[in-house]
């Protein structure tokens, strides 16, 4: 296997899975990696000490990151370290005379690993009193990397580990796979995952789905607030609507956490979180660009750049921009509906003045600007042809600021400060004329819509978390989060033979919450582990609307509605319990129970000059699965089976005209999930996920849709599979690397019940191909949706829903510095 020799060609150009680490690195020596990064140097004061105590100040002194059992240090003691001395000298005099050895695996990773014994020199060994962990140092509190060569490493708990130690579903994805799959978006992730679903609607936002429950629906067809959490390096993102607006690019790793995540992560996380962490600024210095052209006139260019400063101060700049015109051709001749444009940028500054202290600052803006939303007529035979005559669009600009401050003056002990404000500025503009709505009725509607926002989110944790090495590990934090809002709205609409109607307003609001929280895991034997949480929310949220005014149709003149206030809080407690088994060195098993919970709401009833307060849902989670590594860790297989209950279950009642919001329901969700990973030759990897669910609304008898009890929730499906595979071998006699990633995803048996539609199953089949030179250059061609699979994602009418994007074909080239 050939082993890259820095962090840029790994996130540039390295596709090919990363194969039997453990084995190779006998043979191999010292890599490449330890020559580029191992040949740094540092002034050493290390006293004479145990080998754990030794490696946690090689740690702080150097920054860099070790992953190791305890048990592999036990007994030893070092000798004093002092001078100016490179990292691998240092290690190799700290560790002199012991059986361990250290492997570099990434820039700042470091895994101690035992020595192989020799067969006519056997080693004893001595019968472990604990269970032997992976424990992770944290010299410098930053943002943990993910890539650790022969392990998957997540963050879920917010701290560094193994998958396999983890008592949990997560999808993970560092920066090889983001890079091999060209992800930009959150779709991109999630069609990647067992038991998620994306509404990829182009011209508006999209709706994510995980284990049945959405960012924007709850699958009763209620809109109401997000149940997928959303963190954007360390930050709690939300956004009204709530559907995502997150663009990923330059980024280190994306976790998708399954199941409530209350304990840790706090309110509207009753699906699961998101955790996306953006590339941090390194030490060397580096640059890489990406230049893709396709179909329908689509452009990409991005890429970043890393600058060392100094031996304190780095910066890393990164860049996105993305065009491309309609997919729809508009029979009307005189119109041409309208594209999509995305333009963002980032700065990351990383000031590291001292050893106990970290500080990452970033600031990033970016500019989005869709056509209309479209919807076409159903056919067997979907087509992307429109009919609209008027334009519309939504645009948005969101500022963000974030700052993750670590500091380890305490003996095993972090603290760390995150802290965020996101500007948010949205406009939308629907404008229908002449626009068939339904084609046996004639009916017409005219008129349009324009709906303004203007957010601004604060939001700041501050935690502290031990670092040690022993049986007992915890954590603990508070944390505040406040959204501002303020809207206008602008509505006309009207039906032949009905007359026109005006609606004017404008409304301003907020949420408010404060949270503590504490996380304790406890290895109660070699084998046994329980981990627990308990996170307490206190929640509020005022505010009201202003100058609205209704013009009446029949009579003329203005109806003038007084202004509406609201005021309504509510608090939570989230507990968590988990509890994992080692059967053996290579299966771990876990149960564990997690809860979570949804925010609640307001209803405003202009009609009747009232308003009324709908509660929060909650969520209980009660789940089991097992982690296992087979054929010397190049077959993972992971497994989980789950029960989801929804009390207090939000949707909309049809007891009023109105269409209120209430928490009176109840749902439930079953299923199972499947992932496997097989690093079956040096060069190729595959993998394979597979989740099945059967949600359901238990008790709601009274929705606008009838009596849903016992339906299934709409358009969740039961299946959703998605198999992938990487290829990077070599070629023309070493002169090249052919490069090959492939991903199908498989969704089956949706459900919409008899109100609209049935939908459809539908596949997608994304390719990508291409060389890769010797000198960091590569050339590639793509194909999204290749077989061109286009499904509906929302139906409008029964006669007119919106639909997927078509095949989009490309060419690209990337080249890193």
């Amino acid at each position: 296997m050939r082993l890259r020799t820095t962090y840029r060609q790994r996130w540039a150009l390295s596709l090919r899975p990363v194969l039997l680490s453990s084995l190779f690195a006998v043979a191999l020596g010292q890599s490449a990696l330890a020559a580029e990064y191992g040949n740094r140097t540092v002034q050493f004061n290390i006293p004479a000490s145990s080998g754990a105590d030794a490696i946690e100040v090689f740690a702080k002194q150097t920054g860099l990151q070790f992953l190791f059992q305890s048990r592999i240090l036990a007994g030893i003691n070092t000798k004093a370290l002092s001078g100016e001395l490179s990292y691998v000298d240092g290690l190799n005099t700290l560790l002199e005379g012991s059986n361990v050895r250290a492997e570099f695996v990434a820039q700042d990773i470091v895994v101690l690993r035992l020595k192989p014994v020799q067969p006519q020199s056997p080693v004893p060994t001595q019968k472990l009193k604990r269970k032997p962990k992976i424990r992770a140092s944290t010299p410098i509190a930053k943002p943990e990397p993910i890539l650790v060569k022969d392990m998957i490493v997540v963050t879920a708990r917010r701290r560094l580990e193994r998958l396999h130690d983890h008592p949990g579903s997560v999808a993970s994805f560092n920066a090889e796979k983001l890079e091999a799959a060209r992800v930009n978006g959150v779709e991109d992730i999630v069609y990647r995952t067992a038991n998620a679903l994306v509404e990829d609607r182009p011209g508006a936002d999209m709706n994510v789905f995980i284990r049945g429950t959405g960012t924007a629906t709850n699958g009763s067809g209620t809109r109401t607030d997000t149940g997928i959490g959303l963190y954007y390096d360390g930050v709690y993102t939300y956004l009204a609507g709530s559907r995502i607006p997150l663009l990923f690019y330059d980024m280190e790793r994306i976790e998708i956490l399954k199941g409530p995540q209350g304990g840790l992560y706090g309110r509207n996380t009753v699906g699961g979180a998101i955790v996306a962490q953006s590339a941090r600024p390194r030490d060397q210095q580096s640059a890489a660009f990406r230049a893709e052209i396709g179909e329908y006139a689509s452009r990409l260019v991005d890429g970043y750049v890393n600058m060392p400063v100094n031996d304190v101060l780095s910066v890393r700049v990164s860049g996105y921009y993305q065009e491309r015109d309609s997919y729809y051709t508009n029979i009307n001749p005189n119109k041409t509906d309208r594209g999509s444009r995305t333009l963002a940028g980032r700065i990351r500054v990383r000031y590291q003045p001292s050893t106990n202290l970290d500080a990452l600052f970033s600031y990033e803006k970016s500019n989005e600007d869709k056509g209309p939303v479209i919807a076409v007529p159903i056919t067997n035979d979907l087509q992307h042809t429109s009919y609209t005559t008027t334009d519309g669009f939504l645009a948005r600009d969101i500022e963000r600021l974030n700052a993750n401050i670590a500091w380890n003056g305490i003996d095993g002990v972090e603290l760390r400060l995150i802290a965020g404000i996101a500007n948010t500025k949205s406009r939308t503009l629907s404008d229908f004329n002449n626009l068939i709505i339904d084609e046996n009725t004639g009916e017409f509607q005219v008129g349009e819509q324009y709906r303004g926002l203007k957010a601004k989110q604060k939001s700041i944790d501050l935690i502290a978390k031990s670092t040690s090495h022993g049986p007992v590990q915890w954590l603990a934090g508070i944390s505040y989060f406040e959204d501002r809002q303020h809207k206008t709205s602008h509505t006309l609409q009207g039906f032949l033979g009905i007359g026109q109607t005006t609606f004017e307003g404008s409304s301003e609001g907020g949420i408010q919450m404060g949270a503590a929280f504490v996380d304790l895991s406890y290895d109660i034997s070699d084998k046994l582990t329980l981990n627990t949480s308990l996170r307490y929310s206190d929640e509020q949220r005022s505010g009201k609307s202003t100058d609205a005014e209704t013009i009446d149709p029949i009579n003329g003149g203005t109806i003038a509605t007084p202004n509406l206030e609201y005021d309504t809080a509510y608090n939570k407690f989230s507990p968590a319990i988990s509890l994992g088994y080692d059967l053996n060195d290579s299966i771990m098993a876990y149960a564990k129970l997690t809860t979570g919970y949804q925010s609640g709401g307001i209803n405003a009833r202009r009609a009747s000059n009232l308003l009324e307060a709908f509660g929060p849902s909650t969520a209980i989670n009660y789940e089991a699965g097992i982690h296992s590594e087979w054929l010397d860790r190049r077959l993972l297989v992971n497994a989980a089976i789950f029960r989801l209950d929804q009390n207090n279950f939000q949707y909309q009642s049809g007891n009023s005209p109105f269409g209120e919001f209430v928490n009176e329901g109840r749902a439930r969700t079953n299923g199972l999930e499947i992932d496997i990973t097989g690093r079956l030759t040096r060069w190729l990897e595959v993998e394979a996920h597979y989740g099945y669910l059967d949600a359901r609304t238990t008790d709601v008898p009274n929705s606008t849709f009838g009596d849903i009890s016992g339906f299934r929730k709409f358009g969740i499906p039961h299946h959703t599979a998605a198999f992938g595979a990487d290829i990077h071998t070599s070629i023309l006699g070493g002169k090249a690397d052919l490069v090959l990633n492939v991903n199908y995803t498989l969704v089956l048996d949706r459900f919409l019940g008899d109100f609209v539609v049935q939908l459809d199953d539908y596949t997608l089949f994304d390719v990508k191909a291409g060389i890769e030179l010797p000198n960091a250059t590569r050339f590639y061609m793509f194909a999204e949706n290749l077989f061109n699979d286009t499904h509906i994602i929302t139906p409008v009418t029964t006669q007119a829903a919106e639909i997927s994007a078509p095949r989009l074909v490309g060419f690209g080239i990337s080249k890193t510095f």
